[in-house]
């Protein structure tokens, strides 16, 4: 009887772990103007293995890998966080494809989708810096501060008019 009771529960929890597995990747924008950067960036939730970044071939790597891990326990659960990004910047003007990257565990090997980044002519030269929309669970303090006083808005001044030459006047 103990194990009709015991071994549901025991697939129960078994699912409710794999559920929060998980190995994808992100990208700060899939258009760029041409001079500009892209961040990419492939994240591991609960899962250990061997991470094999994708070759980029057609993209210069400004800076990568760049890496980030978190351990959380909370109440005897444990829960990991590992993040592997990349900087790059598309070499022409086109449809780049960034293959898929690997992560290689012990049941299985794991894979993420490959994306595809257009890249077009920037004859302005404008040059941005790509904004990662970030999953954080609590504020940054590099955003707030008490010591730090909220910037006020500079007003323009309109430019000043040239001053008048004053006139001399002689007592007769």
């Amino acid at each position: 009887m103990k194990s009709l009771v015991l071994f549901p529960t025991i697939i129960l929890l078994y699912t409710s772990f794999l559920s929060g597995q998980n190995f994808e990747v992100k990208v700060s924008t899939d258009s760029v103007l041409l001079g500009n950067y892209i961040e990419v960036s492939f994240k591991v939730e609960n899962l250990d293995g061997n991470f094999e970044a994708p070759e980029f071939t057609d993209m210069d790597i400004i800076s990568g890998p760049n890496t980030s891990s978190s351990i959380q326990i909370i109440n005897g659960e444990k829960s990991s966080q590992l993040s592997y990004s990349y900087y790059l910047k598309p070499r022409d003007v086109g449809a780049y494809t960034i293959p898929p990257a690997y992560l290689i565990t012990e049941e299985q090997t794991l894979e993420t989708l490959p994306l595809v980044i257009n890249v077009y002519p920037n004859p302005e030269n404008i040059i941005a810096e790509p904004q990662m929309a970030e999953d954080r669970m609590f504020f940054n303090l590099d955003d707030w501060s008490p010591f730090t006083r909220p910037q006020q808005p500079s007003i323009p001044t309109p430019p000043a008019a040239p001053a008048k030459k004053k006139r001399k006047y002689k007592r007769i």
